[in-house]
């Protein structure tokens, strides 16, 4: 059977992100959602996928210091599955000034857990590269760097259009992408909805024309869900 997996990832950026004393999120593999229940699935059967993650407090709540709270070592090994593959999507916070490498290193010691290194792609405004890595991403990508590497895939931008009329070549050695983050809306909204749907009908990796289109795109998050939002503007404003 097939190995059903969930998205390897979830993370809850926290609002007003340019202040001082935010909160970060670290974020771990979620690896395949597994169940006791469905250890035998007949085949043809895939096991159901949960539709919600876990937040959880470090400091007070699954540790004291570096010292794990025994109830919570307990709760995380019920979150695991036979093979020690975590049922659902996970993310720990903290407001402790204490390295985030630190962090991960106790708990991935203490409750063997397993952090993912996938390809982020971040897309908003700002420092969004330093944010993510704040957020516990460490290889972080932009949609710029997208567009450098394949530089035929932005024709909107009419600057571009001379740049590839003077020659061109494809970055080969770009990694794909594998999963993506919508930290806030950005500007040069039309290249990057175009560069998004070129990532997510090739898997992350747009340097093809698929023959099919993926069953299941990659992973793409999106944190601010607002369609619409009141301000100082006498109207309500869009966001896309």
């Amino acid at each position: 059977m097939e190995d059903d997996t969930l998205s390897d990832f979830l993370s809850f950026p926290p609002s007003g992100m340019s202040t001082i004393d935010m909160r970060k999120a670290s974020i771990i593999s979620t690896d395949s959602y597994t169940d006791e229940k469905f250890d035998h699935v007949p085949t043809g059967l895939k096991p159901k996928e949960p539709n919600f993650g876990l937040l959880f407090d470090i400091d007070g709540v699954l540790l004291r210091g570096s010292t794990p709270i025994p109830e919570a070592k307990v709760a995380m090994d019920l979150l695991k599955g036979k093979d020690g593959k975590l049922r659902v999507p996970i993310a720990f916070v903290t407001n402790s000034m204490s390295p985030p490498d630190v962090k991960r290193k106790l708990l991935e010691s203490t409750f063997n857990i397993q952090w993912h290194n996938h390809k982020v792609l971040v897309v908003g405004q700002g420092d969004i590269r330093e944010w993510a890595r704040d957020l516990g991403f460490t290889d972080v990508y932009t949609m710029d760097q997208v567009a450098k590497a394949y530089p035929l895939l932005d024709m909107v931008d009419h600057e571009n259009r001379k740049t590839v009329a003077k020659g061109y070549t494809e970055d080969k050695e770009f990694p794909r992408i594998e999963a993506i983050i919508l930290l806030g809306e950005p500007t040069h909204w039309e290249m990057h909805l175009q560069l998004l749907i070129d990532l997510l009908v090739t898997d992350g990796k747009p340097d093809h024309k698929p023959e099919t289109y993926p069953d299941s795109h990659l992973p793409i998050l999106a944190c601010n869900m607002d369609l619409l939002f009141m301000a100082q503007a006498s109207m309500p404003r869009q966001v896309t």
